[in-house]
């Protein structure tokens, strides 16, 4: 494990999963999310420093604190209840894994992917990622639907998927830790202690 200098953020590198039970943990609600999103702003360039610059895939794990009806562009007004949430993409283009997680976590005033329409409803928890030229999160996302999980919003980031996933996000009933040890993801870095 890599404690990341003052920010109380944790970047952890493991070559075994069986102390993953101990490092994330889930924040009890409620939370202030105005002030969660205040604090995270204010340090987001070292949040994102110890991202890989290199193509590959990301989980990025968040929560919603209370149901939220929120409108998604093409696919229009939707409810997303409670809970936590797996959004599961790709990032193969300039700039890899940082350049991809950087745009989802910063706010945006012109939304272009689904994910820009809800993110301000939304408190980050933990990115995984692969370091690979492959593409994975389709075989993630169907890995995860056999697994205690619900699809809160058909085709959401999967508009344009070519091996039918249900959707791109998926609303979990289980640990961050039991997703990515299920998916064999060593490489994360936690939000969960700000």
């Amino acid at each position: 494990a890599k404690q990341i200098h003052q920010f109380s953020i944790a970047f952890f590198l493991h070559n075994s999963l069986c102390n993953l039970h101990s490092i994330i943990s889930i924040r009890q609600w409620p939370i202030n999310v105005a002030l969660y999103r205040e604090t995270f702003m204010h340090n987001f360039e070292a949040y994102i420093k110890d991202l890989p610059v290199e193509k590959g895939n990301y989980l990025l794990f968040f929560q919603i604190t209370q149901e939220v009806t929120v409108e998604i562009g093409s696919l229009g007004r939707q409810i997303f209840p409670a809970g936590v949430y797996v959004y599961a993409g790709s990032a193969l283009g300039p700039g890899g894994i940082r350049a991809r997680v950087k745009h989802h976590l910063k706010p945006s005033p012109k939304p272009h992917w689904h994910l820009d329409y809800l993110k301000s409803h939304i408190e980050w928890l933990v990115v995984g990622w692969t370091v690979t030229d492959e593409r994975m999160e389709c075989i993630w996302t169907h890995t995860l639907v056999e697994h205690n999980t619900s699809v809160p919003v058909n085709r959401f980031g999967a508009s344009d998927c070519q091996q039918h996933c249900p959707a791109h996000l998926l609303r979990i009933d289980q640990t961050t830790q039991e997703v990515l040890t299920k998916l064999n993801i060593l490489q994360f870095l936690s939000f969960n202690n700000l």
